[in-house]
């Protein structure tokens, strides 16, 4: 074999394994890039859960907030309610409590009247 065997030889050596290195490189360039992107999705997963679980918990804040609100203006309103009734009765027993002193002026006047009204028919049924 010539020396241009063993250069032919030689170079498909040499080529195939500079074809099995750069395999082999690609692959474990490839193999990192995925790891990258699994690390970087779990990283984005974890920050979104913890995105997801702040929102839920400022939610229920708000939601309590709200309640305690909501409870706090029933109770208003409730009281204005107790107030308004305790006005209105009392403005009822007071217009009843005038009734019946108009009434009872009223009575003593026809009592009076017919009275008066008796001692002129006894002034003429005398005469």
């Amino acid at each position: 074999m010539g020396p241009i065997v063993w250069i032919i030889v030689g170079l498909l050596g040499g080529g195939g394994f500079g074809y099995f290195l750069t395999q082999t490189l690609y692959k474990n360039k490839v193999k990192e890039a995925n790891d990258k992107a699994d690390i970087t999705l779990k990283e984005a997963e974890l920050t979104a859960k913890r995105k997801i679980d702040e929102a839920e918990n400022k939610a229920e804040k708000i939601v309590a907030k709200a309640e305690q609100t909501n409870e706090s203006v029933k109770q208003r309103k409730i009281q204005e309610a107790r107030d308004n009734f305790s006005k209105l009765k009392s403005e009822f027993e007071t217009w009843k409590a005038e009734q019946k002193v108009e009434i009872k002026e009223r009575e003593l006047t026809a009592i009076s009247l017919e009275k008066e009204l008796k001692t002129k028919q006894d002034a003429i049924l005398a005469d």
